[in-house]
């Protein structure tokens, strides 16, 4: 088996301030009320508005407290890369990227008779398959570099722009990558793009939200492991029959 690397991400989400925020209807209680029945309703709205005010940015801060203590651990060689996720787990996954095909193998067992289950799809969009027109702006910036876990980085920028000409819709993702060439972890499995472009590795990921630009989320490499035990690799007995049962069908 060939060397093996496993990298460990660590999540940092940004919401921009007026996200978490509701803003609450003024409700004037000092003016004057035909009926005590309509005094009473507006006290009770006032109430209930504050409530639902308080219980937002209850949410939102559950959520960016939850979101980054998120972990991302890539357990990579040249044919195949196990995915993990602290994160929505399912009992006993095991989740397998396969570079060469960009395929993504995502075994689980059923929690209702513990039964091997196996969901398999590609990362990469199909042209044949659907009316998204797809297009690219790729930058590089190899002036502006940052070392990450003692390797040198350089900054690209990815720009993906997927058009529904159907469905009259229009989707850009922006991504904002520190990259090295010394580790065989292609960006592009990493962030999902629906082309194979980005070969090389990200050990920083800035996604932006296009709508909101002061909203983002940064995945960053917090761990690298060059001494991994070879056997992380290997698909439990469970999983390796089910696979191979599927691939006689």
């Amino acid at each position: 088996m060939s060397e093996i690397i496993q990298i460990t991400y660590g999540v940092q989400l940004n919401i921009e301030g007026q996200v978490l925020e509701y803003e609450v209807e003024e409700i004037d209680l000092n003016r004057d009320f035909e009926t005590e029945e309509e005094r009473f309703q507006a006290e009770k709205d006032k109430i209930e508005a504050e409530k639902f005010a308080e219980d937002w940015s209850g949410f939102w801060e559950e959520r960016l407290a939850k979101e980054n203590l998120q972990k991302f651990i890539y357990t990579v060689n040249e044919s195949s890369i196990k995915y993990e996720r602290n994160q929505n787990k399912r009992p006993e996954e095991f989740i397998r990227i396969i570079p060469e095909s960009g395929t993504m193998q995502h075994f689980y067992k059923d929690e209702i008779n513990n039964k091997a289950n196996l969901i398999e799809f590609s990362l990469h969009h199909n042209p044949d398959s659907s009316d998204w027109k797809i297009d690219y702006n790729i930058e590089e910036f190899k002036s502006e570099r940052k070392t990450i876990l003692v390797y040198d980085c350089y900054r690209m920028n990815i720009e993906q722009t997927r058009i529904n000409e159907k469905e009259n819709w229009e989707i850009v993702d922006k991504y904002e990558l520190f990259v090295t060439d010394k580790i065989k972890l292609p960006a592009r499995l990493v962030i999902h793009l629906w082309e194979p472009v980005a070969e090389l590795c990200a050990l920083e990921i800035k996604t932006v939200n296009m709508e909101n630009p002061n909203s983002f989320s940064i995945e960053r490499a917090i761990e690298i492991k060059n001494e991994v035990d070879e056997n992380e690799l290997v698909l439990p007995k469970e999983y390796a029959d089910l696979l191979m049962e599927k691939n006689k069908n």
